[in-house]
């Protein structure tokens, strides 16, 4: 005799109830998940500040240059300026032939705190009269000073919004100090990346390099670039480069 039909299942389960279950899980997945995107803030994008400063050049004590911009936490701004030197030599008071000299400036905002303190970095390159050397013969005709360039690079130049501080690069046989102020703008206020110059008047000089904006500023033209997406020095010279804290 053929064994009576019997099923075996778990008692109190139904055997359609897991792929029921299953059903509706992925039924209400969607819709838990359109209502999480819906309920999720939209994070909107805050632009860094920016920073309006103003660079003053001292040599021997007189203002020879000042560079201003306005320029994005996180951002830099670089310069180059090119202007024409001539010197009175010999005993006839005769004109040298002009010396292109060259200045190149690179300031970038580090970033703002609670308190309105301001870090910048700063690299700069330029050409100067040395005046440590003799500059009379000995027949007492005047020479021309040498050529100096300086290199010289602050990591963290802090200073608080308003205020200005001052850098000596060059002690002596001429001084070079640079004086900097600076302030937060709105930073959604219109303004180029990369500075505007004041110069004295004369007659410009130099040349763009290529990818670069040349601008005639009285005897100096400047080349303006930017990308708006303890201090250590040294001196070269005829001589050799010195290192230390400020060019020599």
């Amino acid at each position: 005799m053929a064994a009576p039909f019997s099923t075996s299942r778990t008692p109190g389960r139904h055997p359609a109830v897991p792929a029921f279950a299953a059903l509706l899980l992925a039924a209400c997945l969607p819709l838990q998940v359109s209502a999480q995107d819906r309920d999720t803030p939209v994070r909107r994008y805050t632009p860094p500040p920016r920073i309006e400063w103003e660079l003053t050049v001292l040599t021997d004590g007189k203002q020879t240059d000042r560079l201003s911009g306005n320029t994005a936490v996180g951002q830099s701004a670089t310069v180059t300026r090119h202007w024409d030197v001539r010197h009175t030599v010999g005993c006839e008071g005769a004109e040298t032939q002009p010396l292109t000299f060259t200045r190149t400036l690179t300031l970038s905002p580090l970033g703002v705190d609670s308190h309105q303190v301001i870090g910048f970095s700063v690299d700069t390159q330029e050409t100067i009269d040395d005046d440590a050397q003799p500059t009379v013969r000995s027949d007492g005709c005047a020479l021309p000073p040498t050529p100096r360039v300086i290199t010289a690079h602050h990591p963290e130049w802090d200073l608080t919004a308003g205020q200005t501080v001052s850098w000596t690069i060059v002690p002596h046989h001429p001084t070079l100090v640079y004086q900097l102020t600076a302030h937060v703008v709105d930073s959604t206020a219109g303004g180029a990346a990369g500075p505007a110059s004041d110069a004295r008047p004369t007659t410009a000089v130099g040349n763009a390099p290529s990818g670069g904006e040349a601008v005639s500023l009285g005897n100096k033209t400047e080349t303006r670039s930017g990308i708006d997406a303890g201090a250590s020095a040294t001196a070269t010279s005829p001589s050799g480069t010195v290192p230390g804290q400020g060019a020599r």
